[in-house]
């Protein structure tokens, strides 16, 4: 999801938790409703959810070596990949807008080895402690400069 429809995203998500509160006008509702908020999506969410689950185990059967990537050409893996990172938002609670994240989903990526934080973000972080560290040891008084 890019940062615009993320940002509209979350909008929305508080636009609902404002009309759940009482504070939406019935105009603000009645304008969001004709271009089709629903304001009880949690049926229609859960489905979503549950089909991307089941296109990431697909993934996962057919490329177990890896996890979908931002930088793919093929657009469904682009679209598994932002669909991992908001669940790793969420997990981590920095969509706060929906709610803690669900335990029965938490289980069920579990149960296909998911990585809350993605092995590449780990390997580029070794690279450059490694470099740092051989930095370090040439230049001992020293710290990189920008």
């Amino acid at each position: 999801m890019g940062t615009k429809q993320y940002s509209l995203a979350s909008w929305l998500a508080h636009q609902g938790k404002k009309k759940r509160e009482g504070k939406l006008s019935s105009r603000q509702a009645n304008m969001l409703q004709q271009v089709g908020v629903v304001w009880n999506p949690g049926k229609e969410n859960r489905i979503r959810w549950e089909e991307q689950y089941k296109n990431l185990v697909e993934f996962r059967k057919a490329k177990p070596k890896r996890w979908p990537n931002w930088s793919s050409t093929e657009k469904k893996e682009r679209t598994l990949a932002r669909w991992c990172y908001y669940n790793r938002l969420w997990y981590y609670g920095r969509v706060k807008e929906v709610g803690k994240f669900p335990k029965y989903r938490i289980q069920k990526l579990n149960e296909i080895g998911f990585e809350w934080v993605p092995s590449d973000r780990n390997k580029r972080w070794q690279k450059n402690y490694e470099e740092v560290k051989r930095f370090r040891k040439k230049h001992p008084n020293k710290w990189p400069s920008p």
